[in-house]
């Protein structure tokens, strides 16, 4: 099954740079599914290379809007079934063909097929732009680009247009498209827990670095009376040198460990608000 959603501005872009992976190589993805050895075989299928933002912007000054307008972009997330038994590439092409037909060609932004996440998908992004018969002109019209009644029809029209195209079975309606028949609030939802999974398991961590901390600590002085009955002096501070500097390091790295956790914490913390903020403005 097909999702679809609408984006305000911010959304807009915060969205096209997770479609287009610009976080960075060294910058963890909210999405622990992405898998960045792979990242260099995903493919947009869009008919043109304008930058998202750009290409909102200037489809803007083509069309009406009206002043109360907040949805600048929406969009498609199809997923390829599990069960699929054809040609991959074909799929996402004919999948675009449908998005495409469906909202205009001059009027895609982008269409992203990711193939380093658990199941191959596309994300179809567009203007959601209408003809006014009344007016005769072309208007944004985001808030009510898909009714109800037109999504109940779309998912049947979707799959007899790419088992027409394809002549093999596209189960897109029975759930065997795993993510594909989630909602976007659903699979953030699920991201927020596994950031928190991953929070709880730092904090476990902290804690028994804690305690090697303590644990060493409390060890030294007993062990520095135990030398202390020893009869030879030299030997006495000689291993009391000996015990401190192994305590010193194992200190250092306990503090160097606490400091990296401070800091992965501090950021997934970032992650996380970001996230929740996204699915409040969403659910809006």
């Amino acid at each position: 099954m097909a999702n679809y959603q609408k984006y305000n501005r911010q959304q807009a872009v915060q969205l096209s740079r997770h479609n287009e992976r610009q976080h960075g190589d060294k910058t963890e993805h909210s999405n622990e599914m992405i898998d960045k050895t792979r990242t260099h075989l995903n493919y947009n299928l869009a008919p043109h290379n304008v930058k998202p933002m750009k290409f909102i912007d200037d489809r803007l000054k083509e069309i009406y809007v009206h002043g109360n307008a907040s949805t600048v972009m929406t969009s498609y997330v199809l997923t390829l079934p599990k069960d699929f038994q054809g040609n991959q590439e074909e799929f996402f092409k004919e999948a675009y063909n449908f998005f495409e037909n469906r909202v205009g060609k001059e009027n895609v932004i982008s269409a992203w097929v990711h193939l380093d996440e658990t199941q191959p998908h596309i994300h179809f992004q567009n203007v959601p732009v209408v003809y006014d018969e009344k007016r005769k002109r072309y208007k944004l019209k985001g808030k009510d680009f898909e009714t109800k009644k037109s999504l109940k029809e779309f998912h049947p029209e979707l799959q007899t247009y790419l088992e027409g195209k394809l002549k093999v079975p596209c189960n897109v309606l029975n759930g065997a498209t795993d993510n594909g028949n989630k909602t976007i609030n659903q699979l953030k939802a699920e991201t927020l827990k596994r950031e928190n999974d991953i929070l709880q398991k730092k904090i476990v961590e902290q804690e028994n670095i804690i305690a090697e901390k303590n644990k060493i600590i409390d060890s030294y002085t007993p062990k520095k009376k135990m030398f202390g009955k020893e009869s030879d002096a030299e030997l006495i501070v000689r291993n009391k040198k000996i015990i401190e500097s192994e305590a010193n390091k194992r200190l250092e790295n306990v503090k160097e460990k606490e400091k990296n956790f401070k800091e992965q914490c501090k950021a997934k913390v970032e992650e996380i608000n970001k996230a929740i903020k996204i699915l409040k403005n969403a659910e809006h």
